[in-house]
């Protein structure tokens, strides 16, 4: 069994989906207002005939910074003392992952399709991986800046 991850190595899958989207994904683009646009119209305003980069940017966030971000969580919970912590940390991060997979698919379709339907649950799915992931990332960003017990005893006082 693998023990507590190095900082680096947990933040490794992050940077590098980050990096693939700041190169392919259109970084610049408000994916967020699109993912929490809630209707068809609102999502229209803001494509404003830029669908073909959304499509780039939502096929970005699929390949590499869904992973990515699920990835380093996981790999940053198991710094955590708590066995229990770790995996509902670990669960949280998975499920918002999948959550996203399925958002995805919804704007995908509201891209090709603009339904009041497709947008709807596109917001339903990227509320609910918001209301997961923010937790999962607070502890997982508190379990890198904490030092495992074996960092404190490999450090002198």
């Amino acid at each position: 069994m693998l023990g507590p991850m190095p900082r680096l190595v947990c933040l490794l899958p992050l940077a590098l989906g980050a990096l693939v989207y700041a190169v392919f994904g259109h970084p610049f683009l408000p994916m967020i207002q699109l993912e929490l646009a809630g209707t068809a119209d609102r999502a229209v305003e803001i494509v404003n005939g830029r669908t073909s980069d959304f499509r780039d940017a939502v096929v970005v966030d699929w390949v590499a910074f869904i992973p990515g971000y699920v990835l380093s969580i996981v790999l940053a919970a198991r710094r955590l003392a708590s066995h229990r912590l770790a995996t509902l940390v670990t669960v949280l991060a998975m499920v918002a992952g999948a959550l996203d997979v399925v958002e995805n698919a919804w704007l995908w379709r509201g891209l090709t399709d603009p339904t009041q339907a497709a947008f709807a649950l596109a917001t339903a799915f990227a509320s609910t991986k918001f209301v997961l992931l923010l937790p999962a990332a607070v502890i997982a960003v508190l379990a890198l800046v904490r030092p495992t017990a074996r960092e404190r005893v490999a450090t002198p006082a």
